[in-house]
């Protein structure tokens, strides 16, 4: 990866993960053209991501080779990604805003790959079927990732969550009440849904069914709605091409 231009790093960015084997009798599409025309099993669906799933793949290009992200290289890694859009994106997303490059490049991404995708598939299940929406947002997760970057908090990171379903590795990760807590929430959401189709249950805040912003936060000692298209900016997303 040392010394991967700009224009590399994005396409290997973007095409992280977009390998599915459709056109089989298992998966006969796309799941985003089933989605779109709604040829799907209209079960309910519970949907979501991790508030800051980039960091742990930026980190980890950052822990590989330094030079890769940087306040030099930050406006080529929006040229690249955006084209004659990088200077709108730019705006939204400055330097001075997040401290260093890796993180604003971090927040650039898991919003245009993850969040914004993940709210606009919501709103295309949701003509269908009923979904509940969430975002896990502890911002001081376990760090399953081994990220070690100065000045680099790895935060609610892609995978950040497991550790609040399930012991990893046969270990309890979560060293504090308020997560904890918050981890016997979220197990008892899901097991709830897999048993009824709906999460709620007694002693819980209420997770409503939802279709584009508002969807269940989980974060220690404040599990709350949020609006996640205006804190990833979903908006400007949906203006690029």
């Amino acid at each position: 990866m040392r010394g991967k231009p700009a224009a590399d790093l994005v396409a290997l960015n973007r095409s992280f993960s977009d390998h599915l084997a459709y056109g089989t009798p298992v998966l006969p599409l796309d799941p985003a053209t089933a989605l779109q025309r709604g040829l799907f099993l209209r079960v309910p669906v519970i949907s979501g991501g991790n508030r800051d799933e980039e960091r742990a793949f930026v980190g980890g290009a950052v822990m590989a080779d330094p030079t890769l992200i940087t306040d030099q290289t930050y406006p080529a890694l929006l040229q690249a990604a955006f084209g004659a859009s990088a200077g709108r994106v730019a705006a939204q997303y400055p330097l001075a805003r997040y401290g260093s490059a890796p993180l604003a490049w971090a927040t650039v991404t898991t919003d245009a790959g993850w969040a914004c995708p993940t709210v606009t598939a919501d709103q295309e299940l949701a003509r269908h079927t009923t979904v509940y929406p969430y975002v896990f947002a502890d911002p001081h997760a376990p760090n399953v990732n081994g990220i070690n970057v100065p000045g680099f908090s790895p935060g609610a990171a892609h995978a950040s969550d497991l550790p609040y379903l399930f012991d990893l590795g046969g270990l309890d990760l979560l060293k504090t009440q308020p997560r904890q807590d918050l981890a016997a929430s979220m197990i008892a959401y899901w097991t709830a849904f897999a048993r009824t189709g709906d999460p709620n249950h007694a002693g819980a805040p209420r997770w409503s069914a939802g279709t584009a912003h508002a969807r269940l936060q989980l974060v220690p000692n404040q599990i709350q709605p949020a609006d996640a298209a205006a804190e990833h900016r979903c908006g400007l997303r949906s203006t690029i091409r």
